[in-house]
């Protein structure tokens, strides 16, 4: 299964060097978001609807480590929305 395949990707990069920043982003949709974030240990920072008026596009990580964090309209023929985040100043 997936999710066991991200588990232990995380653990293993953890275990190798805990100081390792984690991003997980992408399509989730056949994933539950608590799962993710329980069993990874991620937090999920994606908290706007990317598809309708499901949160289908995550980005997951073991730290705070971005500053904003938008939903956009897509610059390319999709019916996703873009997820940005951003780890810079939050003037843009």
């Amino acid at each position: 299964m997936l999710l066991d395949y991200i588990e232990a990707a995380v653990d293993e990069v953890t275990t190798e060097c805990s100081t390792s920043v984690i991003t997980l982003a992408g399509d989730f949709n056949t994933l539950d978001d608590d799962d993710v974030a329980t069993r990874c240990t991620l937090q999920s920072i994606v908290n706007r609807p990317t598809h309708g008026a499901n949160i289908l596009d995550r980005i997951y990580v073991n730290e705070p480590c971005y500053t904003s964090v938008r939903v956009v309209t897509s610059t390319v023929k999709s019916d996703h929305k873009a997820v940005i985040a951003y780890a810079g100043s939050t003037h843009l």
